[in-house]
C-alpha cells in the first residue's frame, strides 16, 4: 500500500532479488474485480497466472493478466486497476525487463 492511510504502521522488509525475479505491483481493482457470479478474480487466480506465464515480457505479462481480468469478468471494470511487473536481469544496473497497464472503471458513484 503506498500512500492509501496516512497513520497505518508499516514493517521494512529488504529482500535480495536474484537474477529473472519478478515484483508485481497492483491496485486492488485487479483482485477485486468479480465476475456476474460475484466471484472474484482474487489472490489465488493472480498466483495461478504468474506461475504459468512468468516466462513472457514483463509487457506481455501484464497485458495478458489484464486481459485474463477482463475475460473472467465479463463486465465493465469495477475499480481502476493498475499493474506494474519489474523482472531483473543480469546483474549491476542493466535495464530490467518492464511492463505497466491500466484500466479505468466507467463506473461513476452518485
Amino acid at each position: 500500500v503506498l500512500g492509501a492511510f496516512p497513520d497505518v504502521k508499516l514493517s521494512v522488509m529488504e529482500k535480495e532479488l536474484n537474477e529473472e525475479d519478478i515484483i508485481l505491483i497492483w491496485t486492488d481493482g485487479l483482485i477485486e474485480q468479480s465476475d456476474v457470479k460475484g466471484r472474484r478474480f482474487g489472490e489465488n487466480r493472480l498466483r495461478t497466472y504468474l506461475k504459468e506465464h512468468k516466462h513472457l515480457s514483463m509487457a506481455e505479462l501484464t497485458e495478458q493478466l489484464y486481459q485474463r481480468m477482463i475475460d473472467f469478468s465479463r463486465r465493465e471494470l469495477s475499480d481502476d486497476v493498475t499493474i506494474i511487473a519489474i523482472r531483473r536481469k543480469g546483474t549491476g544496473l542493466s535495464s530490467p525487463d518492464m511492463g505497466v497497464v491500466r484500466g479505468k472503471s466507467m463506473h461513476r458513484s452518485q
